[in-house]
């Protein structure tokens, strides 16, 4: 995965996400915007992560730019 113009690429399933992310990815269609709310159990639970700390509920506000087939 990469940025470019601060759009994440990336190929979905081939990278570990946490669960919540990974939950809201599934859910989204092609130029979907949504804010996403995750609790810190489908999160980084009670060991953080970083900056975040334990039991932290993170928030997101994402848009699903393009889907494409994995490069072969």
């Amino acid at each position: 995965y990469y940025y470019a113009d601060s759009i994440w690429q990336f190929v979905y399933k081939e990278i570990d996400l946490i669960p919540g992310f990974d939950d809201a990815l599934a859910i989204m269609n092609k130029g979907t915007e949504m804010d996403i709310i995750i609790p810190s159990e489908l999160a980084y639970g009670s060991v953080g992560n970083g900056i975040i700390p334990p039991y932290a509920t993170i928030m997101f506000s994402a848009k699903l730019v393009d889907i494409k087939p994995p490069s072969e």
